[in-house]
């Protein structure tokens, strides 16, 4: 059983970890004491400044837009706009962090983060990055806009200007055996 701990030397641990956002048992865990003990200590942090509470039941030790957006949420990854301006592919910084994920849909509007539902047959085209002394889940370039056309948050005259700096081939092959009838449509537009 651990000693008492230190606000601090929980913090410490928590990004030694190299994870930033914790729900209640992976908080649990990481400190080896039960849930209920975990929720004190949880709150103690983010009373002390040393975590904040982006929503119920989780904390996050560093307050950074990706780190926040790759982790709250599980499965997920960075997309569309974001990934896209993540990879230099784009200038704009779009208005929230956009993110994929096979659950609900979901807005954060206080914390500038949305998720969008795809199928889990989609949910491929995406790295882990090493980012901020922690880590970040971002889809490829080709995958992002995929995800953009897909979600109808792109046109087909929004793709001309990324055709030139992104291959869609190992893509598109990655989609022809996928049975979404939307799918073949994109795949045109990609080639």
């Amino acid at each position: 059983m651990m000693k008492e701990l230190t606000l601090y030397k929980i913090r410490d641990m928590a990004l030694k970890n190299n994870v930033s956002v914790y729900n209640v048992n992976e908080f649990a865990n990481l400190i080896q004491k039960n849930n209920k003990v975990a929720i004190v200590y949880m709150n103690r942090l983010v009373r002390n400044n040393l975590a904040t509470k982006p929503v119920n039941g989780k904390i996050s030790f560093i307050n950074d837009d990706f780190i926040m957006a790759s982790q709250l949420i599980y499965p997920s990854y960075i997309s569309i706009n974001s990934a896209l301006l993540f990879h230099k592919l784009a200038q704009q910084v779009p208005g929230k962090v956009e993110c994929v994920t096979t659950i609900n849909s979901i807005n954060y509007n206080k914390l500038g983060i949305s998720y969008h539902k795809i199928k889990p047959e989609l949910f491929f085209g995406y790295k882990r990055y090493n980012y901020n002394n922690s880590y970040i889940f971002v889809a490829n370039p080709d995958k992002a806009v995929f995800d953009g056309l897909y979600l109808n948050i792109f046109s087909e005259n929004d793709i001309n200007e990324f055709k030139n700096n992104i291959d869609f081939s190992d893509l598109i092959r990655n989609l022809k055996n996928i049975k979404i009838r939307k799918i073949k449509k994109i795949m045109e537009i990609l080639k």
